[in-house]
C-alpha cells in the first residue's frame, strides 16, 4: 500500500480516528501496572489491533467489547515469539562487550543492535499474531526477506520509534529532576547545617528520617507520574506496532501461505483466500430459476398457416349423445403424492451446509476470525 505520508502521520491518524481515542491509552496505563497478566493483556491488545492494520483494515482501537482472555493469549504468544530472539540479542551484546572489554568500539557495535532490538522483536511478535502461532515469529528468512524488500521503510519506522522514545525519555528525566531535586537539595542543606553545628553524630539519622518523611508526602505525586509514564509507554508501543502493521501491508498479507512460504509479490492477489467468506445455502428452486434461460419479454406472432391446412371445426354432437361428466372426486379418492408420481423430498435428506473448519495455524488468520481489540 503506497502512501506518500509518513508512518508517524498514518499511525497517529489511526490511533486518533475515533472520538474518545485517549480512553484506550488511559486504560492500558492502568492495566500495565498489574504484574504479568496486565502487561500481557496490554501487549495482546496492541498486537491484535496491529494485526488488523497489517491486513489492510483502517480501524482505530475499539473502546468496548474486548475479550480480555483473547488479549492475554495474544500477548503470551507474542512474548514467546520474541523471547528467544531477545535472549539471543542479549547474549550477542554481552559477548561483544566482553570481547572488546567495554571499549568505544564495542559501544559502536552494540548501540545499533540495541536500537534495532525493539522493532525487530516487534516484527517477530506481530508475525506470530498474524499466523496465530508463536513458531511463525522464528522464521528468520521470511523476516529478513521483508526487511530486504523495503529496508528504507523499516528504518523509517525505527526512526519514528526512536524519536518518540527520546521525547518520552527527556520528558521523564525532566519530571523526575523537577520532583526529586528540590527534596535532595533541601535534605543536603539540613545535613550540612547539622554537620557544621556539631551534631555530626545524629545528623545522619535526622537526614534519613527527614528524607523518608518527604518521600511519604510526595507519594501521591510519584504514583501519578508513574501512571503517566505507563500511559506514554503504551502510546510508544501502539505507534511502533501500528507503524509496523502499515509497513507490512505492502507485502500482501491476505496472500500469505504457510509461515515458511516465500512472500508473494506486492501486486499479487490470493488465488486461494486464507479464510473464504461463508457461502449461504440457496434453495434448489432458486438455483434452477437462476440457471434457466430468460424468457423473451415479447412473444412473436404465431405463424399463419395456409387455408388448405386449416382443418374444419368438429361437428357438434346432439344433446342426447353427450355423456354426463364424471362426478367430482371425494376427499378419500384424492391420490397421495406417492400415487401421483410426485417425488417427496425429506427434510432430513435436504443438503446441509457444513460448518467450515477453522484455518490451520500454518495460514495467516484473517481479521474476521479474531475478535477486534477494544478497551479493557
Amino acid at each position: 500500500m503506497a502512501d506518500k505520508t509518513g508512518y508517524f502521520s498514518r499511525s497517529w491518524a489511526l490511533l486518533t480516528k475515533d472520538k474518545g481515542w485517549i480512553k484506550p491509552l488511559l486504560v492500558m496505563g492502568i492495566s500495565s501496572i498489574v504484574p504479568i497478566v496486565g502487561a500481557l493483556g496490554v501487549s495482546g491488545y496492541i498486537l491484535e489491533w496491529a494485526r488488523l492494520t497489517a491486513w489492510g483494515v483502517d480501524s482505530a482501537p475499539k473502546q468496548k467489547g474486548v475479550d480480555v482472555g483473547q488479549c492475554i493469549k495474544s500477548g503470551w504468544r507474542g512474548f514467546l515469539a520474541a523471547a528467544g530472539w531477545g535472549l539471543a540479542l542479549g547474549v550477542i551484546n554481552a559477548a561483544l562487550t566482553w570481547l572488546f572489554d567495554g571499549s568505544t568500539f564495542a559501544s559502536l557495535i552494540t548501540l545499533p543492535i540495541g536500537a534495532l532490538a525493539a522493532p525487530i522483536l516487534a516484527v517477530c511478535s506481530l508475525r506470530a499474531t498474524i499466523y496465530q502461532s508463536a513458531g511463525a515469529g522464528y522464521q528468520a528468512n521470511r523476516i529478513f526477506e521483508m526487511v530486504k524488500r523495503d529496508f528504507s521503510g523499516f528504518l523509517k519506522v525505527v526512526g519514528m520509534y526512536l524519536l518518540i522514545s527520546a521525547v518520552v525519555a527527556l520528558a521523564a528525566t525532566v519530571c523526575i529532576l523537577a520532583l526529586l531535586l528540590p527534596a535532595i537539595v533541601h535534605v543536603g542543606l539540613l545535613a550540612s547545617q547539622y554537620e557544621y553545628g556539631g551534631y555530626s553524630g545524629g545528623s545522619s539519622v535526622y537526614v534519613v528520617d527527614r528524607l523518608l518523611s518527604m518521600f511519604t508526602g510526595m507519594l501521591p505525586i510519584i504514583v501519578v507520574m508513574g501512571y503517566l509514564f505507563s500511559v506514554m509507554e503504551s502510546f510508544m508501543a501502539s505507534m511502533l506496532y501500528t507503524g509496523l502493521g502499515l509497513w507490512m501491508r505492502q507485502f500482501n498479507v491476505p496472500a500469505w501461505g504457510a509461515s515458511a512460504d516465500p512472500l508473494p509479490d506486492s501486486t499479487e492477489t490470493p488465488s486461494k483466500p486464507c479464510s473464504p467468506e461463508p457461502v449461504l445455502p440457496v434453495a434448489p428452486s432458486v438455483q434452477e430459476a437462476s440457471s434457466a434461460p430468460e424468457e423473451p419479454e415479447e412473444q412473436l406472432a404465431p405463424e399463419v398457416k395456409p387455408v388448405s391446412e386449416i382443418r374444419p371445426a368438429p361437428e357438434v354432437q346432439p344433446a342426447s349423445e353427450v355423456k354426463a361428466a364424471p362426478s367430482p372426486a371425494t376427499a378419500d379418492s384424492v391420490p397421495e403424492p406417492e400415487d401421483a408420481g410426485v417425488e417427496v423430498i425429506s427434510l432430513s435428506s435436504a443438503p446441509t451446509h457444513e460448518k467450515e473448519e477453522p484455518p490451520s495455524e500454518e495460514n495467516p488468520s484473517s481479521p474476521q476470525e479474531g475478535q477486534d481489540p477494544s478497551t479493557m
